[in-house]
């Protein structure tokens, strides 16, 4: 939202500022609705591992509201035993370097553990200064070696699917 100062200096500018204005909102309009409608839980944190935004699938997956979430430390879904994860991703995130498909083990609110597969990236200013973190994550589904047998036993020996030979 806009403050009245703000709304009057874009009453106030050229044609050309306004529809500048008009199209950033937009394209902002859209990323936020990208994020938001996202199945992977996507987080960002400042250099400081204080949670700075917190979509939906992040509420779904680690039990938290964004309320709840945002303003804390990402400590708080890290299991005490993989603390020292934190400071080796920052320290990557300083440094640039993004983090891709990093699997690892989460808390949820409710304690239990969840793997997942974490993709971990810096957010730059216009300046190509790193300012945050951007990360994205998706839960690891276990096998079940049930659904597994029952898988492999649909297949003949020839390795086609048994139902395609009747």
């Amino acid at each position: 939202m806009r403050t009245s100062k703000q709304k009057a200096a874009v009453s106030a500018a050229p044609a050309e500022v306004k529809e500048f204005v008009s199209a950033a909102e937009v394209a902002n309009a859209r990323l936020i609705a990208i994020v938001e409608s996202s199945d992977d839980a996507i987080v960002s944190k400042d250099l400081n591992g204080i949670i700075t935004s917190w979509n939906a699938a992040a509420e779904q997956l680690f039990g938290y509201t964004a309320d709840e979430a945002i303003g804390r430390s990402i400590m708080m879904i890290i299991p005490e035993d993989r603390a020292d994860e934190e400071s080796v991703i920052l320290r990557h995130i300083r440094a640039g370097e993004r983090i891709e498909h990093f699997e690892t083990l989460r808390r949820r609110k409710d304690g239990t553990l969840v793997d997942l597969s974490v993709t971990i990236s810096p957010i730059v200013d216009a300046r190509g200064r790193t300012q945050e973190a951007g990360f994205d994550a998706h839960m690891i589904k276990p096998v079940d070696l049930n659904e597994l047998m029952k898988l492999l036993a649909s297949f003949d020996k020839t390795g086609r699917p048994a139902a395609l030979n009747g």
